[in-house]
């Protein structure tokens, strides 16, 4: 057992990822005396650069893991777990993780996750109750008269796997080698502009802020705070409806018939540190206020200021563990 223990110990999961790397930095930066800790399936690097250490842990999907990741929690007395992965959040859901782990697991609650992680879930789920959502089937009952179209798969984010879809051939052949593990969305147009919606809610208080990204090969490399009345009316509407408890991104598209959303994140997003650096401190008020029984802070976010992501290159030390 470590020797001293501080007021907050995190343990960032998938942390060589975009997602866990920003989640990391954002703790790091907003809790200055805590420890950051980190796992991953892949490698220690270059997670080791921003954690305290990192330890490889089997695949979300892999029975080991919820044990091994129990063992890590206690070993390192770990008060926050952060998952950054939809694989390992659809697993501690399954697991019941908030009431199953000695810790508090910051993501939404558990049936909330089983459905959102899973885009034809997530679709079924908003449809009936009257969100807006692009046109949405299975991908095995997409005919030609849906082209063109977007073809995805259910369970998984980013641009990975995701294809646009002009031609019939293109469309039998993606049916044959994916099946209903796919799903086929409206193509809602590549100019239509694009938001990502980060939305937080803590003891019965709930923010949301509406930035409009700019995206290259599927990352999001600049963005700015817009006020839309239309999003943050849909927004409100999903938070009263779900009863969120949580941090959670919505991914919307807005044209010529309003907004649509065309994808749920059930967790936080990879835009997590450039928000934070807008002050759209999530993960930072769903820790303290989870923590202290308090509400979330009042906050304004500054609209029309502009944060762009950048590459960062650092070089291992010679010798430095694997």
């Amino acid at each position: 057992m470590p020797a001293s223990k501080k007021p907050y110990r995190f343990l960032v999961t998938a942390v060589n990822g975009d997602l866990g790397e920003a989640a990391a930095k954002v703790l790091g930066d907003a809790f200055v005396q805590a420890e950051v800790y980190g796992t991953d399936a892949e490698d220690l690097w270059p997670g080791r650069f921003f954690c305290s250490s990192v330890t490889e842990v089997p695949r979300g999907d892999e029975p080991e893991y919820l044990d091994r990741l129990s063992e890590i929690i206690l070993s390192l007395e770990i008060t926050h777990l952060v998952p950054c992965s939809d694989m390992e959040i659809l697993a501690l859901a399954k697991a019941g993780a908030h009431t199953a782990f000695p810790c508090k697991v910051i993501m939404p609650q558990d049936h909330l996750v089983i459905t959102f992680v899973d885009k034809w879930l997530t679709h079924q789920w908003l449809d009936p109750r009257g969100f807006p959502v692009p046109r949405t089937t299975l991908l095995t009952r997409a005919t030609k008269e849906w082209l063109p179209m977007i073809a995805k798969p259910r369970k998984g984010s980013g641009s990975m796997g995701i294809f646009e879809v002009g031609s019939e051939s293109l469309l039998n052949g993606l049916k044959e080698e994916f099946g209903d593990s796919y799903v086929a969305q409206e193509h809602l147009g590549q100019a239509t502009p694009e938001y990502t919606c980060a939305l937080v809610a803590c003891g019965g208080k709930a923010h949301h802020s509406v930035f409009r990204r700019k995206l290259d090969a599927g990352r999001t490399v600049m963005m700015s705070a817009r006020q839309f009345p239309e999003i943050s009316s849909v927004i409100n509407d999903f938070i009263k409806a779900t009863s969120l408890d949580g941090p959670l991104n919505i991914q919307m598209k807005f044209g010529e018939n309003g907004p649509k959303i065309f994808e749920v994140n059930p967790r936080l997003s990879s835009t997590v540190r450039m928000r934070h650096a807008l002050g759209f401190r999530d993960l930072e008020w769903v820790i303290k206020a989870g923590e202290s029984s308090a509400e979330l802070p009042d906050v304004t976010v500054p609209y029309g200021e502009i944060v762009y992501r950048i590459s960062e290159e650092r070089i291992r030390p010679e010798g430095g563990e694997k």
